[in-house]
């Protein structure tokens, strides 16, 4: 029996906690409010500060859809002079980075790259799926993004320090939100510090731990204190962090034009979606994801573009039937976690039989 979908969104059945009512349709669709932009001109009114330095805005490029628009759009729509800042953690697909050298170089933008050292991203994430997989699928989905975030922000704002950027520009939409509710995380099995601490691998545990420190430390923005396990924050109220869909409305299909006409911005042709490509990692956290509670990690982001107008649903589903909701152990995860992440026999033959 075909499991059930909300006939609104796509949703599955297996999303915790939701409610159909007697048309199908989810509880989120019912209660889901469209988000509201600000419009480009507060956003201009906001961005008319005095020059202070050689660059008016930094931009963090991935290679992805949506981070290439926002460059495109900084430059060419704002005029603005751009910083593009790329942080290499070590999972990048090759196709995202040759994305990035096109653009910056269409755009005449410079660029500075960074990234931790002494492989520091792969040997993080490896303690922490070390830690974590014991738990189930669910519990490795917890910690594995961390150190991607941890690093890249550290040098991020640092480097608007350095060079006096008055803004950071993100490329993030509200519309393609994951939904991160503690129901959900409860279904997932994710566990607490103290668990993972006191649990036959602690040892992993509190490597993941300290070389974190170490990773945050390389470059730590100011009025951060060396071991806050938290995120690197921005402390200096000089520099303003703007959401450009905040200000603008999200348009999947205008910015899939706009780049690929303007940046010869390109997916990789073995991929269904142009949305997340960019990571390697980020395939394998889907997979832990749909093992877990059977639906990937971006079927959420999905629904969500559903409510919004900004896809159809038959597009959606065309995109879950041909493999996007996919939960097969690929040779690209195979390569990841022999190659890249190292990890011992027992840890891949665990995941694998997931």
């Amino acid at each position: 029996m075909a499991e059930q979908r909300c006939s609104r969104c796509i949703l599955p059945e297996t999303y915790p906690g939701i409610v159909f009512d007697k048309n199908g349709v989810c509880h989120l669709c019912r209660s889901y409010q469209k988000p509201h932009v600000k419009g480009e001109e507060e956003l201009r009114r906001i961005i008319t500060s005095p020059k202070r330095g050689k660059y008016d805005c930094l931009v963090t490029l991935s290679g992805g859809r949506d981070s290439s628009y926002v460059l495109y759009y900084a430059t060419k729509i704002l005029g603005l002079r751009v910083l593009a800042f790329s942080y290499d953690n070590g999972f990048r697909h090759v196709q995202a980075l040759e994305n990035i050298k096109t653009a910056c170089r269409r755009l005449g933008t410079d660029l500075v790259e960074s990234h931790s050292r002494d492989n520091l991203n792969a040997r993080i994430t490896a303690h922490a799926l070390h830690a974590t997989i014991p738990f189930g699928p669910g519990a490795a989905c917890q910690l594995m993004c961390r150190p991607c975030y941890n690093g890249g922000l550290a040098f991020l704002y640092s480097l608007a320090e350095e060079y006096n950027i008055p803004f950071v520009l993100w490329g993030d939409s509200l519309i393609e939100k994951i939904t991160f509710i503690p129901v959900r995380n409860k279904a997932l099995g994710a566990r607490r510090p103290l668990q993972y601490a006191c649990s036959s691998r602690s040892l992993s545990f509190f490597k993941f731990l300290y070389l974190l420190l170490v990773q945050r430390n390389e470059r730590l923005p100011s009025g951060n204190f060396p071991f806050d396990p938290r995120y690197p924050r921005l402390k200096t109220r000089k520099i303003l962090e703007l959401h450009l869909f905040d200000y603008i409305e999200w348009d999947r299909r205008e910015i899939k034009k706009v780049i690929k006409e303007e940046l010869g911005w390109q997916k990789p042709p073995e991929k269904l979606s142009t949305w997340r490509f960019d990571c390697h990692l980020h395939g394998l956290l889907n997979y832990c994801h749909k093992k877990a509670i059977g639906f990937n990690h971006d079927v959420d982001g999905l629904a969500n573009m559903v409510r919004a107008g900004k896809m159809d649903r038959a597009e959606a589903l065309d995109l879950i039937e041909k493999g996007f909701d996919s939960a097969e152990w690929t040779g690209e995860f195979e390569e990841l976690a022999r190659k890249v992440l190292q990890m011992p026999d027992s840890d891949i033959t665990t995941m694998r039989s997931w």
